[in-house]
């Protein structure tokens, strides 16, 4: 494994479900030097969110811890 230079980082995906499986979807964040970004016009509930780096050559890295909100 080896670490990735910022230069070659070129976005993110977000991806969320829900407890139930059939919602969920995926952010895509174009940008390698974003450090947050809002999501919005989601109905109330439990989301569960994960993220990953995408770069320049389109490879993803593997997938953070997930969280949850509510």
């Amino acid at each position: 494994m080896y670490a990735l230079p910022l230069s070659a980082l070129t976005g993110f995906e977000i991806y969320y479900t829900t407890d139930n499986p059939a919602v969920s979807g995926v952010y895509t964040v174009s940008g390698g030097t974003k450090s947050s970004y809002d999501v919005t016009n989601l109905p109330a509930g439990t989301y569960y969110f994960t993220i990953s780096a995408v770069d320049s050559t389109g490879l993803k890295s593997a997938m953070s811890s997930i969280v949850s909100v509510r």
